[in-house]
């Protein structure tokens, strides 16, 4: 346990989530909520008032609410509406709040650790270029999978040279450097929890190497969790799929913005504005069934979040929809 010592002063937000986790009900009622609307049970809303309209449901102990009327949202989420503070003045009033839970840190080394994974992320994003028409990842895009992008997506970024590390037979460890299109993973409040790196060459192909993604190490175990990469701006309507190129590929045959969750389990948990009414998840038809059972399980939570969901799946098993989606007419 920690108490409201130096160190809960210094957590960083990444850090004062994972604090936070599990402890929200003692959060919000230190900030003014009143204990009638966090049982779990349905009633009356704290910011609109109604009569069954509102749930406290802590999703994963992550503070999560339903309201039929304000939508749903985090425990940061909550505690801003209620407090009125937003930022780093929201921020500010939950660290020694927050400070009172387990953290997931369990030495000063671990925490040594976790910061240098999250400034190798940082580093990595800051020396990153936008993407540009012409660049290899343009090129990968547009020619090699033959996505008729329309504009820039928003969380993808080009490194004209990254390092592959790939261990040979012998043991030893072969380095190569090629081009690489980064698909950054953030979380609701834009932060970058998590990288995923598509190795290229220089005409935009697939980088000839046994591992063509690979996520760089996140910072804490859980750290993307609901997390995604928000390749366009969200509308009241937002679509949903597992990898980039299918996101991308969805989004210019339908014209509905969509994020990509980068995998099946993180697809299941990935975390939605409140004012998002309306989900289409483009679901992959994997031979194995794993695509299939994690987009009804994400349908599942978001009908019970009180979203209006589409299911919408190529009908060709062992083909997502990037394999197909240009030019199309999906929904």
């Amino acid at each position: 346990m920690v108490s409201e010592t130096e160190h809960s002063k210094n957590l960083t937000f990444r850090e004062v989530k994972q604090a936070a986790r599990g402890g929200w009900r003692n959060i919000l009622i230190s900030i003014g909520v009143a204990a009638q609307f966090l049982t779990g049970k349905h009633g009356p809303c704290p910011m609109c008032g109604g009569t069954d309209r509102f749930r406290f449901a802590d999703w994963d102990g992550d503070g999560g609410f339903l309201c039929n009327q304000c939508g749903s949202g985090d425990g940061f989420e909550l505690a801003s509406r209620i407090s009125g503070k937003k930022g780093r003045e929201l921020l500010t009033a939950i660290r020694p709040l927050a400070g009172n839970v387990i953290i997931s840190f369990e030495s000063n080394e671990d925490r040594k650790k976790s910061r240098k994974k999250q400034c190798d992320i940082d580093l990595l994003v800051a020396e990153s270029l936008d993407v540009e028409v012409g660049d290899p990842v343009w090129r990968y895009l547009t020619e090699t999978r033959r996505i008729a992008l329309q504009e820039i997506p928003r969380d993808l970024r080009y490194c004209p040279s990254l390092e592959y590390c790939e261990q040979q037979s012998d043991g030893k460890w072969e380095k190569q450097i090629f081009p690489a299109m980064l698909d950054l993973i953030t979380d609701l409040q834009g932060n970058v929890v998590g990288i995923q790196r598509h190795y290229l060459t220089v005409d935009g192909q697939k980088a000839p190497v046994a591992a063509q993604k690979k996520m760089m190490p996140t910072p804490y175990r859980g750290a993307t969790k609901g997390a995604s990469v928000k390749l366009a701006d969200p509308s009241e309507v937002l679509g949903l799929a597992e990898g980039v190129e299918t996101a991308l590929a969805c989004w210019a045959a339908t014209g509905i913005p969509t994020w990509a969750a980068t995998s099946a389990p993180l697809l299941v948990q990935v975390d939605l504005p409140a004012f998002v009414e309306e989900i289409v998840i483009f679901a992959d038809n994997d031979k194995s069934g794993t695509g299939q059972a994690a987009a009804q399980k994400l349908a599942n939570r978001l009908i019970v979040e009180g979203k209006r969901v589409k299911i919408i799946m190529p009908p060709n098993q062992g083909k997502d929809w990037a394999d197909i989606a240009a030019g199309g007419n999906l929904v």
